[in-house]
């Protein structure tokens, strides 16, 4: 696993452009998020998100969030009526995860988990890899959110699955991980309380 310092406004464009061939080509990159280190990989590419899986250890029908640019960008993928759109705009950008009805141009199976951080670090990110990326953790399933880039080598060193490049922005906030909150049912209902405290509009 090779390990390149995230400290933009200094991460040059041959970095950049590097990190973009890994994403492009179906790799799988550590990130880091508003909450823990995450796990970017292009949602278009079936291998990618099935080396995810690999990576975690998960089950393939397990659903995968992603993070979004923005609430234009989300609707592509997303079903987002104007109760939706309000609550989904009174929360973002935040350490939010909401889940949506999926349209029929959606890679993935299942709900679309939608994630707009208020983070600088994804959406340079995005910025990037000019699409939507994967937002799983960076932890093989069932074990802890992972908080710094030491970690994560930990993590994964002796498996035979491992991420292909970590973005190394130093340690982040022990402790932070996402609230997820579906919105596919008339009420919206807490599946997971994180950081952001939730209350309908």
């Amino acid at each position: 696993m090779k390990i390149v310092l995230f400290q933009p406004p200094a991460f040059v464009e041959k970095d950049a452009a590097y990190v973009r061939g890994i994403f492009e080509s179906g790799g799988v990159i550590v990130f880091p998020s508003d909450t823990a280190y995450g796990l970017a990989a292009n949602p278009c590419n079936a291998a990618a998100v099935q080396k995810i899986f690999d990576i975690k250890q998960r089950p393939i029908n397990a659903d995968i969030s992603c993070i979004f640019r923005n609430l234009e960008e989300a609707r592509i993928w997303a079903e987002i009526n104007q109760d939706q759109e309000k609550i989904l705009k009174s929360c973002l950008p935040g350490s939010y995860t909401f889940l949506l009805q999926a349209t029929k141009m959606y890679p993935l199976s299942g709900k679309v988990g939608v994630r707009i951080p208020n983070s600088d670090l994804t959406r340079f990110l995005s910025s990037i890899f000019r699409s939507p990326y994967t937002a799983t953790s960076a932890n093989i399933s069932g074990r802890p959110s992972l908080y710094t880039a030491e970690d994560v080598v930990k993590e994964f060193e002796n498996m035979n699955m491992r991420p292909d490049l970590i973005l190394d922005a130093g340690p982040l906030m022990a402790g932070r991980i996402s609230t997820v909150i579906d919105l596919t049912q008339d009420t919206p209902k807490i599946v997971r309380q994180g950081s952001g405290r939730f209350l309908a509009v």
